[in-house]
């Protein structure tokens, strides 16, 4: 197996804040062996028995992350299958016919729960992920946000990401933060009225499920995670143009149903669940 070369030169990760320190270990005898990524499901395919149950944990369809014939004949390999949302489920079964042996929903970490009644005071804070990546939406999403502030000039727009944008990606209007992680990014979730997440991507999204958690109402495509957490009945805003108390009470309800939602995506019940396909 390949180690990235920043984990074994530096002992970290850079795309989140891992804290804790990382110990490279050879391949033992366990009693289950998990594949993250398509060319570990290569690596483990090819261990002998002794190196434990041999699971491959499908968290996106990787033809992005390398060449086509290679991913998709990772699928096909002879490994418990296990993938993070239902969409990757239709997918994996109906696209290689192979079996799916179960689905683990990614989870919200604690620390992004807003607890108490949060204030939609006007002006409105809006957030939304940068992304170099053009699946995530971020041009299209920038367009809506121009537009919003041609009508709305007082709205405060945060936009924030790994990487910063290239030359010409961040408007005049919105301030941009750079590599916010733990506390630092459940304060911006917290602090803002409004997530903008406007994904052309079928999979699963963890950044609108941090914002309801943190009682922002949030305003996504139906695709990924947005299309089965099912709040679409209950997240209309129907006002009179220019009745700012209006919208104010609606972003609340919008808010609190989403925030309802969003407490049954626990790491608990995620934990359980791969535990259990893991024994089956």
């Amino acid at each position: 197996m390949r180690i990235p070369f920043v984990i074994v030169r530096y002992n970290r990760v850079g795309w989140f804040g891992l804290k804790a320190k990382l110990k490279i270990i050879p391949y033992e005898n366990s009693d289950v062996i998990v594949a993250t990524a398509w060319p570990t499901a290569y690596s483990i395919y090819k261990l002998s028995k002794t190196k434990g149950k041999k699971v491959y944990f499908i968290q996106d369809y990787e033809i992005w992350f390398g060449p086509k014939d290679l991913v998709d004949n990772s699928y096909v390999l002879d490994l418990n299958r296990v993938v993070s949302s239902p969409y990757l489920k239709e997918l994996i079964e109906g696209k290689f016919g192979v079996k799916v042996k179960g689905i683990v929903l990614n989870w919200v970490d604690s620390i992004f729960y807003f607890e108490g009644e949060k204030k939609f005071d006007f002006p409105y804070r809006i957030i939304i992920l940068y992304h170099r990546d053009a699946r995530k939406g971020y041009k299209e999403g920038l367009e809506v946000l121009k537009m919003v502030k041609q009508k709305y000039p007082e709205v405060e727009v945060i936009i924030f990401g790994v990487k910063s944008p290239q030359r010409g990606e961040l408007p005049s209007f919105a301030l941009f933060y750079k590599g916010l992680y733990g506390i630092k990014l459940t304060d911006l979730y917290k602090s803002a009225h409004i997530f903008v997440s406007l994904s052309l991507s079928k999979d699963w999204h963890s950044s609108p499920m941090e914002a309801m958690a943190a009682k922002c109402a949030v305003v996504a495509t139906s695709v990924g995670s947005m299309r089965y957490l099912d709040i679409s009945r209950e997240t209309a805003l129907i006002c009179e143009p220019g009745d700012v108390v209006c919208l104010a009470e609606n972003l609340k309800k919008l808010s609190s149903n989403g925030y309802n939602i969003i407490r049954n995506f626990l790491w608990e019940i995620s934990a359980e669940n791969f535990e259990s396909i893991l024994k089956t």
